[in-house]
């Protein structure tokens, strides 16, 4: 998050829930990465973007091989719920297995201008 403006009008930075747990049960990582923030922030929030995109790795079944690994479903078209918040919006995309059956939920929180927290799995 960034602040580009007059010194004298810059906001103060946001404090989130979140920020405030013990060391033990957060992750902060670096990417160097060769897109702007832009693509960052959308290929976040879209649920379907690793099952389509990274299909090498991601989905179960390419290639013959079938993964465990978060992200790893054939059901690339999920339904979706999306939800207004004060701090932006989420949303849960529910997704199916190949018989039909409920199969996962992604739930993912968009933190206005540029923030979202994407949901990982067992460690």
């Amino acid at each position: 998050m960034g602040y580009l403006g007059p010194k004298e009008k810059q906001p103060p930075f946001p404090r989130y829930a979140f920020m405030n747990l013990p060391e033990n049960h957060r992750v902060l990582l670096r990417v160097n990465a060769n897109y702007n923030w832009m693509q960052a922030t959308e290929s976040g929030l879209d649920s379907s973007h690793v099952g389509i995109l990274h299909s090498n790795v991601a989905r179960p079944g390419w290639h013959g091989k079938n993964n465990d690994r978060v992200g790893a479903m054939n059901d690339t078209a999920p339904a979706l719920e999306i939800e207004d918040t004060e701090f932006g919006y989420h949303y849960a995309a529910f997704r199916k297995d190949p018989d039909g059956a409920p199969d996962n939920v992604r739930s993912v929180p968009f933190i206005m201008p540029s923030g979202r927290i994407i949901p990982g799995g067992q460690l």
